[in-house]
This record gives C-alpha cells, structure tokens and sequence, in this order.
C-alpha cells in the first residue's frame, strides 16, 4: 500500500519470544492511508482495530483527530477498544489516550498495568484521577 501509494515502505520486524511475529513500526502515513480506505460501514472491524492499535501505540494523534473524529459514533465505539487505550499506555501516549477517552473508549486493568509497567508515570496519575 506504502509502494502504491508514492511512499516509501517503512516497517520493522522484531521477533518476540517463540516463534510469534510482530511487527513493532508503522509510519504515520501508513496508519492515515488505511484509516483514509476503511468504510466504517463495510470494512471488517478486526482489520480497523488493527490500524488503530499501530496508530495508539507510535503516538500518532494526527490519524486519530483528522480521521476518526467524524463519523457514526455508533461504528466508532464498536472499534475502539480496550485494547486501543492499552497500545497507547503501552508507549506513554498520553496525548492519544486523552482523544481516545474523549470518544468513550474503554480501559481497564491492562490499561493501567501497560503504563504502570513501562514506567510512564505522568499517565498512570491521570488515569487515576479520571477514574479513581
């Protein structure tokens, strides 16, 4: 997609532990390409959620405000998820857990352990103080 769309690919493979594959990086163009393809109404969630948590977890706030923000809210909560609070506490986006917790996105205890475990403090009192 990075190929055909005029840019340059950009990822980066690492393996973690055993024999799973993943990949760690994805440029922020990659990320607003699909979030620019995806029809909330006819592309499958699971692919959605994908872009969203490579998104959440590289901090890119830019995909989140200018191509999540509109659109049936009613779509939007069915993609935005748990997990998509815990890619952003994972790497201490802060910024990006605030947009996503403004859209209703839900968080739990592996949302604060991701924070709490990678040392990101500055995150970890806020969320207590949004949800004591």
């Amino acid at each position: 997609a990075q190929v055909l769309a005029g840019r340059k690919l950009v990822t980066k493979p690492c393996w973690k532990g055993g024999n799973t594959f993943f990949v760690t990086y994805f440029t922020e163009d990659w990320c607003a390409y699909w979030s620019r393809k995806f029809n909330v109404y006819h592309t499958d969630p699971e692919l959605i959620k994908r872009v969203l948590y490579v998104a959440a977890y590289n901090g890119y706030l830019e995909v989140f405000k200018k191509y999540w923000s509109k659109g049936p809210q009613e779509k939007l909560s069915k993609v935005l998820n748990e997990q998509t609070c815990s890619w952003a506490a994972l790497d201490g986006h802060l910024e990006v857990m605030k947009w996503l917790r403004a859209k209703g996105c839900p968080w739990g205890i592996q949302t604060s352990r991701s924070a709490a475990q990678r040392g990101h403090l500055e995150m970890v009192k806020w969320m207590r103080a949004q949800d004591p």
